[in-house]
């Protein structure tokens, strides 16, 4: 009787315990996986094409200009890996190349809806890490 009393307290404890230490922590190299340059700019095509209502001239444009994009990022991710200054800024002058071409293919009636789009998600992803630094 004693051995099962026993048998069972370990299991309980052994139970709490994990429960207790939450979600698995997930290496760095599985936290940083991410679709490759073409799948993003696929995506990122596709969520405009509908936001926007890209014409079919525009598609085919609006993807070079999003891959080129993807690319110029991954490259400044590899260049600047330790750097978080350096890769800031690099990051700034991608995106400022990308709405520049971008410019040239959108409508201004477009542009307007995309700047509408981008101040809407720098707001959600400023709320997402204000909501983390109150949860820490």
């Amino acid at each position: 009787m004693k051995k099962i009393i026993v048998a069972v307290a370990f299991v309980a404890t052994g139970l709490l315990a994990n429960a207790q230490g939450g979600a698995v922590k997930q290496t760095a190299a599985q936290q940083q996986q991410m679709p490759d340059a073409s799948t993003r700019a696929n995506n990122a095509t596709e969520r405009m094409t509908k936001a926007l209502e890209l014409t079919e001239a525009q598609k085919p444009k609006v993807l070079n200009i999003n891959l080129e994009k993807a690319k110029a990022m991954d490259a400044n991710r590899q260049k600047n890996s330790t750097d978080a200054k350096a890769l800031e800024t690099e990051k700034q002058i991608v995106i400022t190349k990308w709405e520049t071409n971008l410019k040239g293919v959108l409508t201004a009636d477009q542009m307007t809806k995309f700047k509408k789009m981008e101040s809407d998600q720098a707001a959600k992803e400023n709320t997402a890490k204000k909501g983390t630094k109150d949860a820490k």
